[in-house]
């Protein structure tokens, strides 16, 4: 029987209720990552010790060590991002993909992509998996070819991305990949040689596609187009251009510029597009953001290149963020010129960010054009300090005020900060570090949010449900 959600505002107030508590409690700096296409969200206690919490069963378990360099403290941040191992099949037939992945545990459900050679563009749900050395997986649909050694592939099973504080070293920043259930060290080269204060790292991810179309012309080795459309010029700059089926599929590009019509990639394509080519635009898999330090500089890295570059914004940030500050990627806005590609502001283009140490400022990162802004907003009224933590659900961002329990919610569409609820637990002192995250229940075309709260230097865990 399908669920139907028949709650309604005013008659059915928000209310949030307890959940298993947590292993540990929180304290300064700790903070929850967790993606809405991985069910797990994790929660780092310090540089040995990650819990993993399921929304499912509202249990808690442990990760494998992570064996983080640096100080957990001032700056430490994370975030989730959707891919996980990706390789060449060694076998394959239309209903299995044969790896050379050393899997320690079943995937089912997580989804994989077929990046390259027959059935490139493809993706499927793994129905189960053999376990340890070249794991073979089976998926829920035949493909319409059989996969041969030509096939590459990527599981859609997600990272943990572990950025630690203090004096950086080889270990400060790691992932955890769910699939292996191994930690791996990532590149500090090009970031400062301390980091601390407070920070924020922003997984921009391939979850959501905003624009699904068909090329009609104006292909060539760099470019892919379709006549009719009215974008914005350079609207989707640094944005991926992915092509899921006809000539080229499984091929994804960083977009460079795009004019009215036609999208310009970075790097050549290996295959040129043609009229059968059917392509998406999404969330750039590649980038990772990080910002704090209490400076105004920020970072992103290539997953693909392993290299951090300093970003040098056309307009630069207004203020340096502080203790407290956000950082939230906006890529769920429902209201319809969000939803408009013809239009300059959409989702997956901008990184809200409030400075935190007592301001009510906002800067506003795109993405698109490489620049801040610090827009003014109605209700400019509360001071973000200490925040217990944000998280950005469909138009809104909500927002924890430190231990008072007292939370808000920022109106995207509107840009309007709005009252929104109390959690009357009494919390203890204050502390920084982003503590709040979702979850989403699904039941064919009911969604029903769920937002999660860990209290201040406590390990009590509430949720609530948004109507």
């Amino acid at each position: 029987m399908a669920t139907i959600n028949t709650l309604r505002k005013f008659l059915d107030r928000k209310q949030w209720e307890p959940c298993n508590y947590c292993p540990n409690g929180s304290t300064s700096n700790t903070f929850v990552a967790s993606s809405k296409a991985d069910p797990h969200k994790f929660f780092p206690l310090g540089n040995t010790t990650v819990a993993m919490y399921d929304p499912t069963d509202d249990g808690w378990t442990y990760l494998p060590n992570p064996s983080m360099g640096g100080t957990f403290g001032g700056g430490t941040c994370g975030g989730c991002g959707l891919q996980g191992p990706a390789g060449n099949a060694t076998a394959g037939t239309t209903t299995t993909i044969t790896t050379n992945l050393n899997l320690p545990s079943d995937l089912r459900g997580y989804r994989l992509r077929i990046t390259a050679g027959p059935n490139a563009g493809q993706e499927r749900t793994i129905l189960k998996n053999t376990l340890g050395a070249n794991s073979v997986i089976t998926v829920d649909t035949p493909f319409p070819t059989a996969i041969t050694t030509a096939s590459a592939y990527v599981l859609l099973t997600g990272r943990f991305y572990f950025f630690n504080g203090g004096t950086l070293s080889a270990s400060s920043f790691r992932y955890y990949d769910t699939a292996t259930n191994t930690w791996n060290n990532m590149s500090v080269t090009g970031l400062p040689a301390t980091w601390g204060t407070d920070g924020k790292l922003v997984v921009t991810d391939s979850t959501i596609q905003y624009v699904t179309s068909t090329s009609t012309g104006g292909n060539s080795s760099t470019t892919i187009g379709t006549s009719g459309k009215a974008w914005v010029a350079d609207a989707w700059r640094n944005f991926q251009v992915r092509i899921i089926s006809g000539t080229g599929a499984g091929q994804i590009r960083t977009i460079s510029n795009n004019s009215g019509n036609t999208l310009t990639v970075s790097a050549a394509w290996t295959t040129v597009p043609d009229n059968t080519s059917v392509y998406v635009i999404e969330g750039n898999d590649d980038y990772i953001y990080l910002m704090g330090n209490a400076s105004g500089t920020m970072y992103r890295y290539s997953l693909t290149a392993a290299t951090w570059t300093t970003l040098a914004p056309t307009t630069g940030r207004a203020g340096a963020p502080s203790n407290g500050m956000t950082a939230n990627w906006i890529n769920g806005v429902t209201a319809a010129d969000w939803l408009d590609e013809t239009l300059p502001q959409s989702n997956g283009r901008y990184i809200y960010s409030f400075r935190g140490n007592g301001s009510n400022a906002l800067d506003v990162y795109d993405i698109a054009s490489n620049s801040w802004s610090a827009p003014a907003y109605s209700a400019m009224n509360e001071a973000i300090q200490s925040s217990g933590g944000t998280e950005s659900i469909g138009g809104f961002l909500y927002i924890m005020l430190g231990s008072s329990g007292r939370m808000l919610k920022f109106n995207i569409a509107t840009n309007t900060m709005e009252p929104c609820s109390q959690l009357w637990y009494s919390q203890g002192s204050a502390i920084t570090g982003d503590r709040m995250f979702s979850h989403s229940y699904f039941d064919g075309g009911t969604r029903i949010d769920f937002l999660y709260y860990i209290t201040a230097s406590q390990n009590m865990l509430f949720r609530m449900m948004l109507i």
